[in-house]
């Protein structure tokens, strides 16, 4: 049977909207004007062309009002349209809420698949080749008994069905896909699960991918996403940082010891390791001769790569000082002039000299084995070609950023405290570029839509990072909350400067003084991980939190497990950092306060934030500061979700008030309720706020 064509009109679309159109039986369904207003402009560029930036507030049902347009274009022009997020929930929203509800009740049939990067998905032939092998421990028996467990239900193979925890993301390191290790055409659907991704999304009307992928596939030049005509960013206020994450490169010093280690054991064991195993196949013939002498080239890759690593991570601290456990250090041009620099760029190019000569043994070695076993391999050379090709990597890393730097990247270092470790990272410096030729492109319809986009109520900060110029629409569009009688928003007048030592002690106390009048009920919000745990500290020693479960960030745990516990204790209170920021969605009374620590500017000293920063005339107000505003106003959005939501935001910086730029964050925020004042009379005028009958509010 044919599939029954929509009407792609954009009128017709926004009818079905209507209080009386098919989808208002849909469940939770809820009659918006903005959403039928973002649905109407997402049509009407699908069918003219060109670029759209929407900013739709929180409860406006953004996935409904793109979906609907991007699957009738897709369906009757057989114009394929990708999905674009950067949060594993929201992807989980899309697939397993918002498109099987639509395909109950649109009135056409239509075809989405999710698309994942390669590394989601097991390889059935690494397994095989991994299951071959004794386990270590008791953790990575189990680990292989949940995968054979799981073997048996998956249709997708995708790891998002495992839940990992711990050191089951190093295991599965060892089995997921790799296009080093990828048979090409010998591949299929049947015996594949990344090709069986593939070949659904090539079969679909409409895919959903995340941020990284659609940046991987553009530096690729389209060789992982099927050719599509329309895209939308959802979440694309994480576009920038996300193409920056997929585009970085590292050289991590145990990553390269452990490389070298699946060679060939160091000197004196010498009896393991993909080396000293293949040479013992005479099945081989010829390629195994090729290998003598290799692990001799192994040993001395080993000794200048570890010689380099270990004068590098003292050169790094040295600089950020001894006392420094942990931190970053940007290569600037001054570094690149002294002496000592000079030193470790002799270690580099011995450490490169090293690893190119093993290369010239290695891919000899391979290009003989295709000789002599044709498209099918030994898989231990297969698994030496991908080793091979990962220390390739590595020295071309550390010439580029050693001796010959590219100006269209930042590098740094990164030191950490367990091991003395040191990591060599590089960025691109920036990244709109990109995004304009490769993501955005020719394609016949781009939008651009998230909560947070416009700063002021411009949206040319965004704009400017992504690649978008004066040709891009723009639509700002407010949330349908009632956020005057909903919200309320506390600023103390009297909170120490974030600076001074007794500012911790006020947040406890104020913390302290909200979490015991609501009981629990609380989200605080904070920027650095120390602050955090010296505030948790604080609480923990309270006794009239007795009653309050206490969790924090790292300490009880990590963010889903923090988001279950908080949803199920009826008496909690919640200490998170970066990633609590945005895209928590906890609903009705078991959220009823966000307490803000300080304004979410970014580190000044944060290597990739600085070295944009300084292209910029005027740094802060074109860079810092729509940065964080933008931050700001995602932090708020935790705390309204419903239309029947109620609630307080408390932001203890005094900087929002005592400094010209505290205007901007103010009006970032939604236009609610507010009140300035003491910190001691915070609590109890949130109490008054949230009971049955709240009194007025001040401003």
């Amino acid at each position: 049977q044919p599939r029954r064509l929509p009407d792609d009109d954009p009128a017709g679309l926004v009818a079905l909207l209507q209080p009386d159109g098919p989808l208002a039986s849909l469940p939770g369904y809820e009659h918006r004007e903005q959403q039928q207003q973002m649905l109407l402009a997402v049509a009407q560029i699908m069918r003219r062309g060109g670029r759209l930036v929407v900013e739709a507030g929180t409860g406006t049902g953004k996935s409904l009002a793109y979906l609907v347009p991007a699957l009738a274009r897709a369906v009757r022009h057989r114009e394929r349209v990708v999905v674009s997020t950067y949060t594993h929930t929201l992807q989980e929203q899309l697939l397993l809420k918002d498109i099987p509800a639509l395909r109950r009740w649109l009135p056409w049939e239509f075809k989405a698949s999710l698309l994942k990067g390669r590394s989601n998905y097991l390889s059935l032939r690494r397994w095989q080749r991994y299951t071959r092998e004794l386990c270590r421990d008791q953790a990575e028996l189990a680990f292989r008994l949940k995968i054979l467990v799981w073997l048996a239900e998956t249709e997708t193979g995708d790891r998002s069905e495992l839940r990992l925890q711990g050191p089951e993301e190093g295991y599965w390191a060892l089995v997921s896909s790799d296009s080093l290790d990828c048979l090409g055409i010998h591949c299929t659907p049947e015996n594949c699960f990344v090709h069986r991704s593939r070949a659904a999304a090539e079969e679909a009307d409409l895919v959903v991918v995340n941020h990284a992928l659609l940046t991987a596939d553009a530096a690729t030049g389209g060789a992982l996403i099927p050719e599509y005509h329309h895209l939308i960013v959802d979440e694309a206020h994480h576009l920038e940082e996300a193409a920056t994450q997929a585009l970085r490169a590292e050289v991590d010093a145990r990553q390269v010891a452990e490389l070298l280690r699946t060679l060939a054991d160091g000197r004196g064991q010498r009896s393991g390791g993909l080396v000293p195993l293949l040479r013992r196949q005479p099945h081989l013939g010829a390629p195994a001769d090729y290998l003598a002498g290799a692990e001799d080239q192994v040993e001395a890759a080993r000794e200048r790569c570890s010689g380099l690593f270990t004068a590098a991570a003292a050169w790094v601290r040295g600089r950020l000082g001894e006392e420094v456990r942990e931190g970053a250090l940007r290569l600037l041009p001054e570094h690149r002039q002294s002496g000592e620099w000079r030193s470790l760029v002799s270690s580099a190019e011995d450490a490169a000299t090293a690893l190119a000569a093993l290369d010239v043994t290695l891919r000899r070695a391979v290009v003989e084995s295709q000789l002599w076993a044709g498209d099918q391999p030994d898989q231990h050379l297969r698994e030496l070609e991908r080793v091979r090709t990962r220390l390739a990597e590595v020295g071309r890393l550390l010439t580029e950023g050693f001796v010959d730097p590219d100006s269209t990247r930042i590098y740094w270092f990164q030191v950490f405290p367990r091991d003395e470790s040191v990591v060599l990272r590089a960025a691109p410096l920036e990244v709109a570029g990109l995004l304009r030729q490769e993501v955005i492109g020719d394609r016949w319809s781009a939008v651009f839509t998230s909560a947070s986009l416009a700063v002021g109520g411009s949206f040319d900060y965004f704009c400017s990072r992504v690649g978008l110029g004066a040709e891009a629409e723009t639509l700002l569009l407010p949330s349908p909350f009632d956020y005057l009688h909903q919200a309320l928003v506390c600023l103390p007048t009297d909170v120490p400067d974030i600076g001074a030592e007794e500012f911790e002690l006020a947040a406890v106390e104020l913390i302290a003084d909200v979490a015991r009048r609501l009981g629990g009920r609380t989200l605080a919000l904070f920027t650095s991980h120390q602050q955090l745990r010296d505030v948790y500290q604080g609480l923990k020693h309270r006794d009239d939190l007795d009653q309050v479960l206490i969790l924090g960030q790292g300490l009880d745990g990590q963010r889903r497990q923090l988001l279950r516990l908080f949803e199920e204790s009826p008496r909690s209170l919640l200490l998170g950092t970066s990633t609590f920021w945005e895209g928590v969605d906890i609903p009705g009374d078991r959220l009823s306060c966000v307490i803000i620590a300080r304004l979410p500017f970014s580190v000044p000293t944060e290597p990739v934030f600085a070295a944009r920063a300084e292209r910029l005339r005027d740094p802060f107000v074109q860079y810092a500061l729509p940065q964080a505003a933008l931050r700001l106003k995602q932090g708020f959005g935790r705390l309204i979700r419903r239309g029947d939501d109620r609630g307080a935001v408390v932001i203890l910086d005094r900087r929002i008030l005592e400094r010209d730029y505290g205007r901007a964050f103010l009006e970032a925020l939604p236009p609610a309720s507010r009140y300035i004042g003491p910190a001691a009379q915070i609590g109890e005028r949130i109490e008054s706020w949230l009971a049955p009958c709240p009194v007025a509010s001040g401003a």
